[in-house]
Order: C-alpha cells, then structure tokens, then sequence
C-alpha cells in the first residue's frame, strides 16, 4: 500500500542517516572487515620480518585446513581470514584506537585498508610468496562460504582471487557454483555461471568437475528456455497476469468474494501464492529479454510485472483488513493500525519527530503523486 510503501521510505532513511559515516566498511567483503578486529591479535605477528610474517601465516592457514578437515567450518574461516589478515587488513589509525568504547563506533574516517604486495622491496620471490599466499587464502574463505551456503561471500572471495589470477580454474568454478546453487537464483545468475564455466574450461579443458558442469548448466538452460516460451509467450499480451490480479483487487476490496461484475472469485493465500510464482517466472523471462539486448521488451515487461505486483499486495492488504489509504493516514493522530502498521517496519509512530517526518514524506508524495 501507499502507506506501507512510505513506511518502507521512512526505514530506508533513517538506516541510511545510521550507516552514512560506515559506508565503505559496509561495502566491503566480510573477510576485510573482520580483520579489523585481529588489530592486538596479529600485532606482534605483522611487526616481524617478512619470512616470519610468512610462516605465521602459513601456519595459520594450516590450522585452518585441519579445520575444514574435521567440517569445522566456521573455525577454519576464522582461520583464513586472520591468516589472509597478515598482509590485508583494515588498521585503526593513531588516536582512535578506543573506538569500541568510546560510543561513536567504526566509522570510516578512523581505519585505513592496508594491503601488503612486496612491490616495494622490488623482490619477485617476495611479490609471488604474498600473491600465492593471498590467493591461497581467498579460496579457502569462498571453500568455507560455500559449505556456510554464504554464497554472496563465496562470489567475493573468487573475486578477489581473480583479481590476483585471472587464471584461476578454482575461482571460476566456485564462483559459478556460488551463483546457481542458492534456489533463489535465475537466468541471469545462469548466464554469469556459465561465462565463468567457459572460462574454467578454455583455461582447462581436462578439468573434469568443470567440463561435467558446464554440460549440465547448458542443458538446463537450454531446457528452460524451451519451458519458457511454451509457457509464457504472449503471457503479458494476453493479460493474463493483469486480468487476475484486478479480479483479485476487486473481490478483495468488497468483502464479498465476488468481483464488481459479480462473478464469483476466489480470493486467499492459494491465489497470491500462484500470482507470485507467476510473476517471478516472468522476471525470469523478462531477466532474458534483458540479456538478450531486447531491452525495449525487457522494459515493457518489468513495467507490466511491477503494476501487477502492485495490484497483488493491494488485494492482500484488504483481503486481511489492513489497508489505510495514504490520503487518509493522520499522523498527528495515529490510530492504533497505523501504529501498528509502521512497528512492522521499524517505525515508531508514538515518537513526535517521527510523525513529523512521516507527515513531510506523506505530503510531498500526495502533491507529486510519487515517493522518490
């Protein structure tokens, strides 16, 4: 609804203002950011030579492996990442080092991302043993994040070893495996996992996993393709999706089970259900038009998707009785639904300030018909 729509707004603002002095930490890997908190932990270990910084790190990774071994896989990660934490981390600068007491928190203002290469020593058997060794442990990480289903982390950690090896057969592989192994993924994740399988194989095409793999996703693929246009060709030509949708707006509306014209509908949890597979099935097809360059078609489609959608949750909102029009909603005086209602996303409507902001949003989306 309008209402829950600027609730929604309202909540995204003020995580924003919270987060706006941490905004590069939150963007980085969660392996970078813990290593912010091995500071006293390495201390020591980072001050040593550049052969003990080595060992220490390699010794760690070790414990780590052993880790992985026994299916501990939290721990290992641990130890991946204070062992990558040795040449890569986040240091807190001079005079901010009572950050977690002294009530401002981590922001970004206070830390700076060292990353050790050897470049400066101009030593090549130095620059290699760092590569090796960070590579090594990114890997390691996206091996953990895998057996943790962390899939987004997994990508990031193949990421970052490709950063530093472009031919890495290991990194493609997991990435592509992090991409459609969560049941959330679809055809656009389909397509990067097989760019990156291709890759895998032209680097080796005797790799056995990869090759079996790439067979697999291309079949799938295939297979959806044909299912698809069986399926959904003509789907938003015909409609169908729309058609449903407003009859499930309209009998929902009344109370009554019937539409305007009278006909009998049916209208419950079976009904959304099925209208919102049917329109994640049509971002899939939409996702393809997309990759396909048919942007005009992929656009007409989002376009149609999104009016549906909007349609759908209007219908659940009076179907469970829980609808306020935006128009109607006084924020002076917040009746107890309303109350309620922001409490689901996070709002506090008993908080004068609050009210106030919600009444400036809710004002400047009646006058320009949108919330931006």
């Amino acid at each position: 609804t309008e209402f829950g729509r600027l609730m929604q707004q309202a909540v995204a603002m003020k995580t924003e203002m919270m987060k706006s002095d941490r905004r590069k930490y939150d963007r980085l890997p969660s392996f970078l950011q813990s290593s912010i908190y091995h500071m006293e932990k390495l201390k020591d270990t980072r001050s040593l030579p550049f052969q003990g910084r080595l060992e220490a790190a390699e010794s760690m990774k070790e414990e780590g492996n052993l880790l992985f071994k026994e299916e501990k896989f939290d721990m290992a990660n641990i130890k991946y990442e204070e062992s990558l934490s040795v040449f890569k981390y986040l240091e807190v600068l001079e005079g901010h080092e009572d950050w977690k007491t002294n009530g401002k928190g981590l922001r970004d203002e206070i830390y700076r991302i060292v990353d050790e290469d050897g470049v400066s020593s101009g030593q090549e058997e130095m620059i290699e043993a760092i590569s090796r060794h960070k590579q090594s442990c990114y890997l390691n990480i996206a091996a953990c994040a895998m057996k943790q289903n962390n899939w987004q982390n997994c990508v990031r950690a193949c990421d970052a070893a490709l950063e530093l090896d472009p031919q890495s057969v290991k990194a493609f592989y997991r990435r592509a495996l992090a991409r459609i192994t969560p049941a959330s993924s679809g055809a656009h994740e389909q397509d990067l996992a097989l760019q990156d399988l291709e890759q895998a194989y032209e680097i080796d095409p005797t790799n056995v996993k990869v090759k079996a793999k790439l067979l697999e996703l291309r079949k799938q693929i295939a297979k959806q393709k044909h299912n698809d246009k069986a399926t959904f060709s003509g789907m938003f030509d015909r409609g169908t999706i729309q058609s449903t949708a407003t009859a499930a707006s309209s009998s929902s509306s009344n109370g009554t089970g019937r539409s305007s014209s009278g006909q009998s509908q049916v209208v419950n949890e079976d009904t959304f259900s099925l209208l919102e597979k049917q329109l994640e099935d049509a971002e899939r097809i939409a996702l393809g038009y997309k990759n396909a360059g048919k942007h005009d078609k992929a656009e007409a489609m989002f376009k149609s998707i999104e009016e549906s959608r909007q349609r759908i949750e209007a219908a659940k909102e009076r179907a469970q009785g829980n609808f306020t029009p935006l128009e109607d909603a006084d924020f002076d005086n917040p009746t107890e639904e309303m109350i309620n209602d922001a409490k689901k996303h996070g709002i506090d409507l008993t908080d004068p300030v609050v009210r106030r902001f919600c009444k400036q949003l809710q004002k400047e989306k009646l006058e320009k018909g949108s919330i931006s």
